[in-house]
């Protein structure tokens, strides 16, 4: 007769997986400094317990089920689930947040979401994975590892004791590293309301209280004939002015436009993804840290910048370097606020013969520029004394930053760190960028000109082991270079220490175009001289929506931090310590500077409200 194989342990053969599976990512976190904390031993010794007693309780919940290959399928699912959390704690440094996934359900399930996922995840790794399911899958129809469970004598009682131990360990220690619990609690955190103290932070009398009367201190008759805001995918100021390992510039063309313009070297992005950086600039509001404006306040009641230079004459074009308009309802979301021309690089604008550059997330920027530039000369051509205010959003420097052809590695011909890559990847656009200013420059209709140009978000670099912009609060994440150039109308200088955000570029807009008009802009426009900027500061905010969700506010140099899901609070002199590694919040330099900082945050939970409840701007009724 047949011996049947028989495995040890196989009633808790999923607790046998897990248990060394989540250690040996946590050992692996732990040398790669990724994880740093003083309470390793007993953290891990955490892990290992709250491992254990999840599945535990898990086993004992399947014997209440019924069907066999439910029982089965749910086995798998957790531990799909489990392994999915641990690669993504290995690739990106940090849990997977209930919220990137929530918030980006939708652009997860389109074409570039997936192939983004893949990319980071890789083959070899997702093929692992799936070849481990089916694996598992046929020892359960040889073996029955997930279904033959033991039945306790007090089943009901033992099943009432671990889901107590379980709500222990997921609530009473805060900073349990086990990724089922983490995962979990950003759950939980994402739907709960925030303090309530912080949300009544607002006026009972005003129902609208960012509608204000905007006041321009220039005459309409100086106004540019044209307005371009180059909003550039994850420009970082990180690599401005900076030399690559091999000691060349990585970005020498924006080195060189920066003598010819007004430059600020202390300039926020207000969050960290495109979308929001883009709804920051043009509508001059705080993003949302929960669900984004251009996908969840479509419908409120905005008055952005399209609508109000479509008013003073100007014809307005959004334009982007990605094939399509419906990630992120990017196309749906402009119309709405007023773009009269809403265009991507589809497949009108790319031939069958151009396929081949389009790389990464879209067509490469140069080639970008000069399709943009031909569309402009048809408008032109339709209306001579016609006036453009145009938005333009690359794509060449997205994440994962090594896409573009080999030929194309000016910096690095193989690069051998994600720092090294990123150097290439943003040279590159700088490379690009020159392709614009020989375009605009070859025709004379377009001599007055306002340009602005911007990253739409920052992005880290490796600095502190971190490769993903959805994780931390770092000022990498939000730095952005921002040069602003009108040849003759303005005088070339830099604009340092002072910080400002994309909120203020709207408000700056409309004042050098000469325009008074009821507005909701948050944001002042931008100073033209140091002596300006000094007198006017005012703390920006800046969120992290992922993460748990970091509030903050910076004042330069002085920043503050709130975590939401710790309740942490953190603050930082960047002029003494640009990596924030000390905290200052107890120190009694803090004192000064706390309340006006947390003044800022409590605007940010203002602003929250006010998007839910669609009061940016008035309905005209009331």
């Amino acid at each position: 007769m047949r011996k049947e194989l028989r495995i040890p342990w196989r009633h808790y053969s999923n607790l046998i997986i897990a248990v060394p599976l989540s250690f040996i990512c946590y050992l692996v976190l732990l040398s790669r400094r990724i994880i740093q904390t003083d309470q390793e031993y007993f953290l891990g010794f955490i892990l290992v317990v709250s491992t254990t007693v999840f599945f535990l309780w898990f086993n004992l919940f399947l014997t209440y089920l019924r069907f066999r290959w439910l029982q089965v399928f749910l086995n798998l699912l957790t531990l799909f689930v489990l392994t999915i959390l641990l690669c993504y704690q290995l690739l990106r440094g940090a849990p997977l947040d209930f919220a990137l996934i929530y918030t980006n359900f939708g652009e997860l399930l389109s074409e570039d979401g997936f192939s983004q996922v893949w990319q980071v995840g890789g083959s070899f790794q997702f093929s692992l994975i799936i070849l481990s399911i089916f694996g598992l899958l046929w020892l359960e129809l040889t073996q029955q590892i997930f279904t033959n469970f033991q039945q306790p004598r007090m089943k009901h009682l033992a099943f009432i004791v671990l889901t107590a131990a379980n709500i222990f360990l997921v609530w009473g220690i805060p900073k349990n590293p086990n990724q089922i619990y983490a995962f979990a609690r950003s759950a939980f955190q994402y739907f709960q309301d925030p303090d309530e103290a912080l949300l009544s932070y607002i006026d009972s009398n005003q129902k609208f209280p960012y509608v204000n009367n905007f006041n321009s201190k220039h005459s309409a008759e100086k106004a540019p004939k044209h307005i371009f805001v180059l909003m550039m995918e994850s420009f970082s100021s990180t690599w401005v002015d900076q030399l690559a390992g091999n000691g060349k510039e990585v970005t020498p063309f924006f080195n060189s436009l920066k003598k010819k313009g007004i430059y600020f070297d202390t300039f926020y992005s207000n969050s960290m993804q495109t979308e929001r950086g883009h709804s920051a600039m043009i509508c001059s509001i705080i993003p949302s840290y929960r669900a984004k404006i251009m996908t969840s306040y479509i419908d409120n009641h905005f008055r952005c910048l399209p609508e109000i230079l479509n008013e003073a004459g100007y014809t307005s074009i959004y334009i982007q370097a990605h094939q399509g308009l419906k990630f992120d309802n990017t196309g749906n979301f402009m119309q709405r606020i007023g773009f009269q021309n809403v265009l991507s690089m589809d497949e009108k604008f790319v031939k069958p013969d151009e396929k081949g550059l389009v790389w990464g997330w879209g067509l490469q920027d140069d080639i970008f520029y000069q399709k943009y530039f031909k569309y402009l000369d048809d408008l032109h051509a339709m209306d001579s004394k016609a006036k453009f205010f145009s938005v333009l959003a690359t794509i060449s420097n997205h994440q994962g930053f090594d896409d573009m052809p080999n030929d194309q590695k000016f910096l690095y011909s193989e690069p051998q760190s994600f720092t090294q890559a990123f150097q290439n990847s943003i040279h590159l656009a700088d490379v690009y960028l020159k392709t614009f200013f020989a375009e605009l420059n070859a025709r004379g209709y377009l001599e007055d000109s306002l340009i602005l140009i911007l990253g739409d978000h920052g992005f880290p670099t490796g600095v502190r082991q971190n490769l993903s912009n959805e994780i931390s609060f770092y000022d990498e994440l939000f730095r952005v270079p921002l040069l602003m150039l009108w040849n003759g109308k303005i005088q070339p200088t830099q604009i340092s220490n002072v910080a400002f955000s994309q909120i203020d570029i709207a408000p700056t807009i409309l004042d050098l175009a000469g325009i008074s008009t009821l507005s909701q802009f948050i944001g002042k426009p931008l100073p033209q001289t140091q002596q300006e900027a000094n007198v006017s500061a005012v703390p920006v905010p800046i969120l992290q929506p992922y993460d748990g969700v970091y509030l903050g506010s910076v004042l330069y140099p002085w920043k503050y931090v709130k975590s939401l899901s710790s309740g942490d609070e953190m603050l930082f002199n960047l002029s003494v310590d640009p990596l924030e590694s000390k905290n200052l919040i107890h120190s009694k330099d803090a004192l000064s500077h706390i309340p006006v900082l947390k003044e800022t945050v409590k605007k940010i939970y203002l602003n929250q409200r006010l998007l839910t409840e669609d009061r940016i701007f008035t309905k005209g009724d009331q």
